[in-house]
């Protein structure tokens, strides 16, 4: 039986694609891998006040950077926890401005603009592959 060609480079294409995939899904999972043990290895800081609101921030991060990495990855998160538990944990803490306070406060609004770019840029790079996919 002969194949025409447009058929065995469309099935390379989706061998390409999956092996891609499985590749970017590794290579996720160990950097959510060293995510977790970086976070465990986390020394404390000696100014109480500020460093559990860098500890915080951190846990923030970490928990967006896991997410973005997941939503890349294709694969449902499997923790238990939400991220808006962390972001309402986060927002319930009151304390007394400062000036560091204020700092932080900048360096948030500064991280949540760049992550609101990034999901952006991901959102139209899927919208663009399901786009040549589809075609």
């Amino acid at each position: 039986m002969r194949r025409n060609r447009s058929e065995t480079s469309t099935k390379d294409d989706i061998k390409a694609h999956m092996s891609s995939r499985k590749k970017i899904t590794k290579m996720v999972n160990k950097y959510i891998k060293n995510l977790k043990s970086f976070d465990q290895n986390s020394t404390a800081l000696p100014d109480i006040e500020f460093g559990t609101m860098l500890k915080e921030t951190e846990a923030l991060v970490f928990s967006v950077l896991k997410s973005a990495l997941t939503l890349i990855s294709g694969e449902k998160e499997k923790s238990k926890q939400r991220s808006w538990s962390i972001l309402s944990k986060f927002s319930q803490t009151n304390r007394g401005h400062s000036e560091k306070d204020d700092f932080c406060s900048f360096d948030i609004q500064e991280v949540e603009e760049g992550l609101e770019s990034l999901f952006r840029s991901l959102i139209k790079t899927r919208v663009s592959l399901l786009n040549v996919l589809s075609h």
